[in-house]
């Protein structure tokens, strides 16, 4: 089970707080809320703090992002070598210009 969670947005970029396991239905589910918001915004950034796991269909639909668009942050230890090991990048702290994107209210 997947939950996403939209945590702030601004004009430029959208933070979402992903929760639970990117697998079965759950890749198809974020393949869509990612293209929802890469058709409304500059760049997307994935909180992957709450999430435990991501199976092969999900990694590679992370291949297949736009590159610079869509940004991982937050992943535990298992996560980035998961990650590290199919050549996607986790930064921390995805910085952003957009005011928006730093106010927790999540207003937009």
């Amino acid at each position: 089970m997947l939950r996403i969670t939209k945590i702030s947005g601004g004009v430029q970029d959208v933070l979402l707080k992903v929760e639970g396991s990117i697998s079965g239905s759950g890749v198809e589910l974020l393949a869509r809320e990612c293209d929802f918001w890469l058709a409304r915004v500059q760049r997307v950034v994935l909180d992957i703090s709450n999430v435990a796991f991501i199976d092969t269909a999900g990694l590679q639909m992370m291949k297949q992002w736009p590159t610079g668009r869509v940004c991982l942050q937050n992943g535990s230890s298992f996560l980035r070598v998961l990650l590290d090991a199919h050549g996607i990048s986790l930064v921390d702290g995805c910085a952003s210009e957009d005011p928006a994107m730093h106010d927790p209210s999540g207003q937009v």
